[in-house]
């Protein structure tokens, strides 16, 4: 049962590169290791635990000191407008 969270966490960690903005990302990356952790207790794996408690709080701590966010919370998850060849 526990496989699937595993493979989730996988997927969310991986989907995390996609993003276009550096805070989105690093919320994706938070969420990753959450299940990162579950999978982790599930299993009883301590180094896979403690390892994503560390990735997760990092990505935590770069999100709320991010530059983005400290200069407008409100838009700085919201996708980049694309630019313009001149």
């Amino acid at each position: 049962m526990s496989e699937w969270i595993g493979w989730l966490a996988t997927g969310v960690f991986v989907l995390s590169y996609a993003c276009r903005r550096p805070m989105t990302m690093r919320i994706v990356q938070a969420g990753g290791a959450v299940l990162w952790v579950t999978y982790g207790l599930l299993l009883g794996a301590a180094p896979v635990v403690v390892a994503n408690l560390l990735v997760g709080g990092a990505a935590l701590v770069s999100l709320r000191s991010g530059r983005d966010w400290k200069q407008n919370p409100r838009t700085a998850l919201a996708q980049p407008e694309h630019e313009t060849a001149a």
